[in-house]
């Protein structure tokens, strides 16, 4: 399977194909970016594949692996949580049971992708337990989680487990650059990325989202050096911006996390380089704002803001007043500067 990383699971997946020994449900569990959804599209392939070169293996050139890729296969079902609702519902399980229970149309097998399923409600979890207890023939359930511990037990144990890791950055490294990339910007990527291959492939795709990346964690240096009216006029600015790009309060929700897990990594590196452990930083660009601001803090103010930081992400998270949430993490950042 042509994927960067996780070759453990790989080879799981492909002799399970190769030997007959598919199992009727996987649960994909790791961070985001860290390659759920590609292993599983990638397995999905294998499943159906016309030509596979191997047992266990896809062509990635037949009608099937295409539209497989492309998510237009007819046997393939992709579920997730509905549009800026952020949950599956149990409405969406019944209709993907009655799909599956119907033979497979093209393919081997019918196989349902069901992304994200740490977001299904409680009854949605509860629906599908029924699937999971007694699977239709020819069919194969494809569960991606954050973490196997934000499921129902029942439906972890009734899955093949595999949880996913980021990668050692020096393995993405030489990934990047076995597939093309000059090697001092395949080094950066790798760091930035954290060793999650999805992000680092996003960040090569997309240059403006390396601008976009960079652009916000110079607005937070800046913002650690400004006082109180200064972090208040931000958020107001911030929100304004948040309001003109995204109409729904869920999508400002997510952008708002997805900005603050950047600051978050600000500050972890901070504390690395608090405590001198030795590590590299994952914000290399950012190395002389962050010696800056290590410099002119104590390590428990450092500690304190990351604390902010994670607090004010699971409050968002759960539907706190997003201005509010914001202006409060503005207060709990470290503002005192230590005497020279």
């Amino acid at each position: 399977m042509d994927i960067i990383g996780h070759d453990w699971a790989t080879s799981l997946l492909q002799s399970h194909i190769a030997r007959g020994q598919t199992r009727h449900a996987y649960l994909l569990t790791g961070p985001p970016n860290v390659g759920k959804s590609t292993l599983a599209i990638r397995f999905a392939q294998a499943l159906n594949c016309e030509q596979p070169p191997k047992p266990g293996e896809y062509c990635g050139e037949c009608k099937i692996c295409e539209r497989t890729l492309a998510g237009s296969f007819s046997d393939l079902h992709i579920l997730q949580s509905a549009a800026h609702e952020r949950t599956i519902k149990v409405d969406q399980i019944r209709e993907l049971q009655h799909k599956l229970s119907l033979t497979p149309y093209e393919g081997r097998f019918r196989v349902a992708l069901l992304r994200g399923f740490h977001e299904a409600t409680d009854q949605a979890s509860n629906a599908l337990l029924k699937t999971l207890e007694e699977p239709p023939e020819k069919v194969v359930l494809l569960l991606t989680a954050t973490a196997a511990e934000m499921l129902l037990p029942t439906i972890v144990s009734r899955c093949e487990h595999l949880q996913l890791r980021p990668m050692a950055l020096i393995d993405l490294e030489a990934a990047l650059i076995e597939r093309g990339e000059d090697k001092d910007q395949a080094h950066f990527i790798a760091r930035i990325a954290g060793g999650l291959p999805g992000m680092a492939l996003r960040m090569l795709d997309d240059p403006a989202a390396l601008e976009t990346r960079a652009t916000h964690l110079n607005e937070f240096a800046k913002l650690l050096r400004g006082n109180l009216g200064d972090r208040f006029s931000f958020v107001e600015a911030w929100e304004g911006r948040l309001r003109r790009k995204f109409d729904r309060l869920g999508d400002r929700r997510t952008e708002s996390i997805r900005v603050l897990e950047l600051w978050l990594g600000f500050f972890y590196d901070a504390l690395h380089l608090a405590y001198d452990v030795g590590t590299p930083i994952s914000n290399p660009d950012q190395s002389e704002a962050i010696e800056a601001f290590v410099e002119s803090r104590a390590p428990s103010e450092i500690i304190d803001g990351l604390k902010a930081l994670v607090g004010t992400m699971e409050a968002i998270s759960a539907n706190a007043n997003l201005r509010l949430a914001l202006e409060t993490l503005m207060l709990d950042l470290p503002t005192r500067v230590l005497e020279e």
